[in-house]
């Protein structure tokens, strides 16, 4: 399952040279993941801090490829796509493209935890259900 999901660059993402800052990516990267979670039924907030039932959702790593630059103002797409769930873990594949040319590829890992203890635990029903393929 692939979900889709669009952004134009800001000017305050660039840096000195106009070119999207590295670091702007990854917020694309997290943005794209949240907009996925509420595409799938859930609001983020309950999945990444849920207090009421004790557990969270970190992000605990990262990775990006910047392949072309990207510029203020052009409109991106990046495709969201569910890479692996573990017991414990969900890895997300991102690919961003610029009028079909890919400009980024990435992927970003979470890991469930107890909001008590901060020790890792089996994902939640409510985590599996969001990152289960579609029946």
């Amino acid at each position: 399952m692939i979900f889709r999901y669009r952004r134009r660059v800001r000017f305050g993402e660039t840096d000195p040279f106009g070119v999207l800052y590295f670091a702007s990516m990854l917020n694309y990267f997290k943005e794209a993941a949240d907009e996925f979670i509420r595409h799938r039924g859930e609001d983020p907030e309950k999945i990444y801090r849920n207090q009421e039932k004790g557990f969270g959702f970190p992000v605990v790593r990262v990775d990006a490829d910047y392949i072309r630059p990207v510029r203020y103002d052009e409109e991106l797409e990046i495709e969201v796509e569910v890479e692996s769930v573990r017991r414990r873990a969900v890895t997300l594949r991102f690919n961003v493209t610029r009028e079909g040319t890919f400009v980024a590829t990435g992927t970003m890992s979470f890991v469930s935890i107890s909001s008590s203890s901060w020790k890792s635990i089996p994902l939640p029903e409510e985590i599996r259900r969001i990152f289960a393929p579609p029946e």
